[in-house]
């Protein structure tokens, strides 16, 4: 590392379970606290979530803070489930028709 002075341009680099995850964008050195968001999909219920600096050879100051993290949840049912509320309507409609069938007969 060249200098002693903490002044170069970097960002923060986030890993999950060692993998690279991506990072935030380049920023200065500035007494101003930015946003930044990451998205990603869990690949398991227990992760370890580590936060560093995208390029560490330089001379660089960064803080995080406020960090969170948002389950999101699916409202797409499966096929297996969808499969079957068809076959419930079908056969509920099948018992309608043959009911209305023996009444009228």
């Amino acid at each position: 590392m060249t200098g002693s002075n903490y002044l170069a341009a970097n960002s923060i680099a986030v890993t999950i379970d060692g993998t690279y995850a991506g990072s935030g964008s380049l920023l200065n050195l500035s007494p101003n606290w930015s946003s930044d968001a990451l998205t990603f999909v869990a690949g398991a219920t227990d992760q370890q979530i580590n936060f560093g600096l995208t390029t560490t050879n330089l001379n660089s100051y960064l803080s995080i803070d406020g960090i969170s993290l948002k389950e999101v949840g699916t409202s797409v049912p499966d096929q297996g489930s969808t499969i079957l509320l068809l076959c419930v309507a079908f056969g509920f409609i099948a018992l309608l028709h043959t009911v209305r069938k023996t009444q009228f007969a």
